[in-house]
C-alpha cells in the first residue's frame, strides 16, 4: 500500500512538472516592472529598457559622446519644469537613439496624477546632437519653457541630422516641434500626427521646409519663418492640405549655382504684412519658381489675416538673377500688392519679365496692380500670359498696353 501511495505521488509530481514546463513554452512571462528616478547626466552609453518606468526628476543631459538608447514601448516621465537636453554644453556629442514600434510606442509624458500642457519643458538638441532618431514616439504635455520664437516638444537649436517619424505630439503648450537654425537639421520627417498643440504644431526656417516629407497630419498652419531658400537644384514645398504662414521676413530663392523652389498642387501660401518672395535676388543668386496647380487643386497664395484686404502682403518679385523657366499655372492671388509704392502680386525688375510664364491664374483684391513691370515705359520684357482673370485690383491688371 506504502508503494502504490507513493507511486500515485510520483505521477502527480510528474505531471505537475510537465504541465508547468508546458505552460512556459506556450505563454510568455512578463518582465518585472520597475521604476528608476533619473538625477544624474548621460554620459555614456545607456539603455532605457521597457520593463522599467523611468523618472526624470532632475534637468538630464545626454553628453560626453554618450548615445542614450530607448527601447519600444518605454514610459518615460518627467517632473514640473524639467526638460531633457542633449550636448547642451555644445563641447562634445550625444545623441538619443528613441526607436520604437507601432504596437510599442515610447512615450515621453508628464508625471503629474492629473497632466495637463506644459508639464515639463521638453526635449532640446543642441549643435553637439548629430544622429538622434526619433521614430514611433508620442510626446505629450510639454512645453513650459516659453522661449524667445517658441519651443517645441522637440526643439532642434542647430543640431543636425535629426529623423522624426510616425510620431504623435499632443498636447504640448507651445508648438510640437520647432527647428532652429540649421540647414542639416532633418534627416527625416515623415508620418507624423499633430493634435491639439496650443501655438503650433511646426516652426521652422524656409531653407527646412523641404525636409518635410509625406504623410504627416498637421491640424495647424506650418509657420515658416523666412529666410534664404538656397540649396542647389530643385527644392519641393509639398502639400500637407494645411497653408504655409510665412512671417518674420521674405523668402528668398536663389544660389550661385541656382535654385528651383517647386511648390506642389493644392499648397497654400499665407503672408502677413508686407512679407512675399524674392527670386535671384542679384545676378550672383540664380533663382526660379515652379508653381504647378490644376483646376481642382490650385496653388494658393494670400493673406494670413482672419479678416483680409487689399495689400494684407507685397509681391513675388523677380530680380536680375531670374533663370527662365518660371511657371505659375493654375494659381491664385488674393489681398495682396502693397503699396508704399506701386507694386503688384507678381513684380518684375531689370527686364526679367520674358523669364516667366503666367496662365490659368486668377489675381483679385490687389493694392496695386495684379502683374507689373517694375519700369514699364522702357522695359519690353513682358512675360508670357494666357487665360488668366483679373478682379478688384486698385491700380488694374497689369501696368502696360
Amino acid at each position: 500500500m506504502k508503494k502504490l501511495i507513493k507511486s500515485l505521488f510520483t505521477i502527480i509530481a510528474l505531471l505537475f512538472i510537465f504541465s508547468s514546463c508546458e505552460k512556459d513554452e506556450g505563454e510568455s512571462v512578463d518582465p518585472v516592472s520597475c521604476d528608476i528616478h533619473i538625477t544624474d547626466d548621460i554620459t555614456e552609453n545607456t539603455t532605457w529598457k521597457a520593463s522599467c518606468t523611468y523618472y526624470v526628476d532632475r534637468d538630464i543631459d545626454v553628453t560626453n559622446d554618450a548615445i542614450l538608447t530607448i527601447e519600444p514601448g518605454t514610459v518615460i516621465k518627467f517632473a514640473q519644469g524639467i526638460e531633457l537636453t542633449v550636448s547642451d554644453a555644445g563641447s562634445s556629442t550625444g545623441n538619443i537613439i528613441a526607436v520604437g514600434s507601432k504596437d510599442k510606442m515610447i512615450l515621453f509624458t508628464s508625471q503629474a496624477q492629473v497632466p495637463s500642457k506644459g508639464d515639463w519643458d521638453g526635449i532640446w538638441l543642441y549643435s553637439g546632437c548629430n544622429a538622434s532618431k526619433f521614430d514611433y514616439c508620442k510626446i505629450e504635455y510639454a512645453g513650459d519653457y516659453k522661449w524667445g520664437g517658441g519651443s517645441g516638444a522637440i526643439t532642434s537649436n542647430y543640431a543636425n541630422n535629426t529623423a522624426i517619424d510616425n510620431c504623435i505630439f499632443e498636447n504640448n503648450d507651445d508648438y510640437g516641434v520647432r527647428i532652429y537654425q540649421n540647414r542639416s537639421a532633418l534627416s527625416s520627417f515623415t508620418r507624423n500626427t499633430f493634435i491639439d498643440n496650443t501655438i503650433g504644431d511646426l516652426k521652422l526656417k524656409a531653407y527646412n521646409v523641404s525636409s518635410i516629407g509625406e504623410g504627416n497630419i498637421f491640424s495647424k498652419d506650418i509657420v515658416v519663418a523666412g529666410d534664404d531658400v538656397d540649396a542647389p537644384g530643385d527644392v519641393l514645398w509639398r502639400n500637407h492640405n494645411v497653408a504655409y504662414l510665412i512671417i518674420n521676413d521674405e523668402v528668398t530663392v536663389g544660389c550661385n549655382t541656382g535654385t528651383k523652389l517647386i511648390i506642389e498642387a493644392g499648397t497654400s501660401l499665407k503672408f502677413p504684412q508686407v512679407h512675399g518672395i524674392e527670386i535671384a535676388y542679384a545676378s550672383s543668386r540664380l533663382g526660379m519658381i515652379e508653381a504647378i496647380g490644376t483646376a481642382t487643386d490650385p496653388i494658393t497664395f494670400t493673406s494670413a489675416s482672419a479678416n483680409p484686404s487689399k495689400g494684407d502682403w507685397n509681391t513675388i518679385i523677380f530680380y536680375d538673377g531670374c533663370s527662365t523657366g518660371s511657371v505659375f499655372d493654375y494659381c491664385n492671388f488674393s489681398y495682396g500688392g502693397a503699396r508704399n509704392i506701386p507694386t503688384a502680386f507678381i513684380t518684375f525688375k531689370f527686364q526679367q519679365g520674358s523669364t516667366t510664364t503666367i496662365k490659368n491664374c486668377s489675381f483679385s483684391y490687389s493694392e496695386g496692380y495684379g502683374v507689373m513691370l517694375d519700369q514699364p515705359d522702357t522695359d519690353t520684357s513682358y512675360p508670357t500670359l494666357a487665360s488668366n482673370t483679373f478682379s478688384n485690383n486698385t491700380l488694374g491688371d497689369k501696368n502696360w498696353e
